[in-house]
């Protein structure tokens, strides 16, 4: 099959249909404005001390599109035993397991397998015992997470895993 070439200098070449990126330029979720932040109920932070979850987690913004219905492309990265809040997202995701595994509800997602969120529709993952890196697929750029689980009593299971999981999570690194 025949394949288009150029002598255009690909830095000043006009844009074309295709827009690449690397990992090397991804960025903390939380820093690439595709999610806005998730509300917690105060009580939850006044009684709990949630700080160690986050060491279960990182997600990083592959790509973020033009526009609000541009493409955008996460790489969650969790560490072994890690569970998710109920929550919902407000559009749909794909999500690709791409290492380890995730167990919804009683179903493990392993390597290769994947599931579909659509929008509004609650959901949580508990991580497999090897970790795991899953690739979220969106159809907007800019989205929300509403946290259903807003009581103390929802948030202390979470606390206590993580804290169970300090030193090995401490240990580990992340797919």
């Amino acid at each position: 099959m025949p394949v288009e070439t150029t002598d255009e200098d690909p830095a000043t070449a006009p844009r074309r249909g295709i827009i690449f990126f690397a990992k090397e330029d991804a960025v903390p979720l939380e820093e690439s404005g595709l999610m806005e932040p998730a509300r917690i109920d105060p009580a939850v932070y006044k009684n709990l001390d949630v700080r160690p979850i986050g060491a279960g987690t990182r997600s990083m913004a592959l790509f973020k599109g033009e526009g609000s219905d541009g493409f955008s492309l996460v790489t969650a990265h969790m560490k072994s035993g890690y569970r998710l809040p109920r929550h919902t997202h407000s559009g749909d995701c794909l999500y690709l397991v791409t290492k380890g595994s995730v167990f919804v509800g009683r179903r493990e997602i392993t390597e290769g397998s994947g599931f579909l969120v659509k929008s509004g529709q609650p959901y949580t993952y508990t991580v497999g015992e090897q970790g795991a890196e899953v690739v979220e697929f969106r159809s907007a750029t800019s989205f929300d997470m509403q946290i259903l689980d807003q009581t103390v009593e929802k948030w202390q299971p979470l606390v206590d895993i993580a804290i169970a999981k300090r030193d090995r999570w401490s240990e580990e690194p992340f797919l």
